[in-house]
């Protein structure tokens, strides 16, 4: 007990002492931790622009040679190709997984349409950027959310492509390139660049009032 109550004056007065300098290494680890964990975010995100591209493509691929369950659709802006020597990119269509069908005989929703829909917005690393449903528990307790098909309000070109080719209660994976999402534009959580993953159940159509059914 005496050696103890000699050393604490001289442990107090060493910790005193060097305290800034533990400090500072504390200081130095965290944002080393911070740096390598932002590295590991960028290499997450090198090359984006590529690597986007070659999953479109490879999308296209599989499309191509699933065409019991999946569909490919053009831009809805773009004419019908061969149609005056138009032939188009991969970028230029949106590309359907079927994952379930709603009504085959119910009608699509049509450009001056809303709709209700059921959705989930993901990237090509799996990072979901937007949603209102994560699971089918989901549907029992979350109200879909309504979109302006076209317009000055209505959703991105390729959604809104998909989105006239869909028929209540259809369940579809979309995959829509960047030609057709947000291009160069940077937008919250959507890097430039970004092939857009959407899981999509529509739910019902609106039409305006000026439209009779």
């Amino acid at each position: 007990m005496g050696n103890l109550e000699m050393n604490y004056p001289y442990y107090y007065l060493f910790m005193k002492r060097n305290s800034f300098f533990v400090f500072l290494y504390i200081c130095v680890i965290f944002f080393s931790s911070c740096e390598e964990s932002d590295g590991i975010n960028n290499d997450l995100r090198a090359n984006w622009k590529d690597r986007n591209l070659f999953y479109i493509d490879s999308i296209a691929d599989v499309a191509e040679r699933n065409p019991a369950s999946w569909k490919k659709i053009l831009n809805y802006k773009l004419p019908p190709e061969g149609l005056g020597g138009n032939f188009y990119e991969n970028s230029d269509y949106v590309y359907i997984n079927i994952l379930e069908e709603g009504d085959k005989n119910g009608k699509y929703p049509l450009y001056t349409d809303s709709v209700d829909v059921y959705y989930k917005g993901s990237l090509i690393d799996k990072d979901v950027f937007d949603y209102n449903f994560m699971s089918d528990s989901d549907f029992d307790f979350r109200n879909p959310t309504r979109f302006a098909i076209g317009g000055d309000y209505g959703v991105i070109v390729g959604l809104s492509t998909a989105l006239q080719r869909m028929r209540i209660g259809d369940r579809w994976m979309i995959y829509i390139s960047e030609n057709l999402g947000y291009g160069e534009q940077e937008k919250e959580k959507i890097p430039s660049y970004s092939t857009l993953i959407f899981e999509v159940v529509l739910d019902d159509i609106i039409h305006p009032r000026f439209v009779k059914d």
